[in-house]
């Protein structure tokens, strides 16, 4: 995947790391208070992309680095992610794991559609919210 680079990357990329290699995916969490899941996240190390989104959203405002909450589209299932600005703009931040195995660690908007596109539109988002995401 591509992946864009600016100042903080470091930090980023050790909140990304940390959150994938101390959560574990289980497959249901309570939906609607970030906070009871970062708290899942990092007390209980365990959740699903709820968790998952809501430990990163943690982690990054308080080193902070702006972030922003996106989520797909509903479908049959839920998904929530990250964005995070890099300096030059949004890009996605998406900690929970796949079994194929990705690393969506500010990738720009390009790449992560056709990531999504191939896997059943698995981050098909409303584009008329979020305009400014690179």
């Amino acid at each position: 995947l591509r992946m864009s680079r600016g100042l903080g990357d470091v930090y980023k990329r050790q909140i990304y790391d940390w959150v994938r290699t101390h959560v574990s995916y289980i497959n249901y969490s309570e939906k609607g208070d970030w906070i009871r899941g970062a708290y899942e996240g990092l007390a209980l190390h365990q959740g699903d992309c709820y968790v998952y989104f809501a430990t990163s959203k943690e982690l990054l405002t308080r080193a902070g680095i702006a972030n922003r909450d996106i989520e797909k589209i509903p479908t049959r299932s839920h998904h929530y992610w990250n964005l995070v600005d890099i300096g030059e703009g949004w890009y996605h931040f998406d900690t929970c794991p796949r079994t194929d195995h990705p690393r969506f660690c500010y990738v720009d908007d390009a790449t992560l559609m056709e990531y999504s596109n191939a896997h059943y539109r698995s981050h098909n988002y409303d584009r008329t919210i979020y305009t400014d995401i690179q």
